[in-house]
């Protein structure tokens, strides 16, 4: 876990700012894409307290615990959500509830650029859907896998005959 960069007066666009510099002894280097994806990402806001004030920020210091620094924001948005910002936040928020997905599967699927043979991302999302009801409000309903959830109960389409 990272010790952190986001300071509790920082503004919403300041944590953003300081997670999309790769090197802070180099604070000129912002990597533009992960300012954008970081922006979008607190807008969305953290959705465990969907009502809270502070969902917003919140969001952006999970991704400060999770060293979403520089590029990676980016990469996780790009290459792990493939552009789903609602599975970018869910991811996030997973991660920092422990919910489906720990920090170090995360991390090791952002530098492989991809999140095969780390977790499935979709089963991550279902998972924090069940447990944090604000998801399930924003993200549709993904299709079942057999095996989990209730569509695998008995009798239905899924169950094998």
């Amino acid at each position: 876990m990272s010790r952190g960069r986001i300071a509790p007066e920082d503004s919403v666009e300041d944590a953003a700012i300081k997670l999309a510099i790769p090197d802070m002894t180099r604070p000129e280097e912002v990597h533009m894409k992960s300012l954008v994806i970081l922006s979008r990402l607190a807008e969305l806001g953290d959705l465990s307290n969907p009502s809270g004030t502070i969902r917003h920020k919140r969001i952006l210091m999970h991704a400060d615990e999770l060293g979403l620094y520089g590029d990676k924001p980016w990469k996780l948005y790009n290459l792990i959500c493939d552009e789903d910002m609602e599975k970018m936040s869910a991811l996030v928020s997973g991660c920092h509830h422990h919910i489906g997905i720990t920090a170090g599967p995360l991390s090791r699927a952002i530098k492989a650029g991809w999140a095969h043979g780390f977790f499935d991302v979709d089963d991550v999302v279902r998972q924090v859907q069940d447990r944090i009801p604000g998801y399930k409000k924003i993200l549709p309903d993904l299709p079942a896998k057999p095996g989990f959830g209730p569509s695998s109960a008995p009798g239905s389409a899924l169950t094998p005959q």
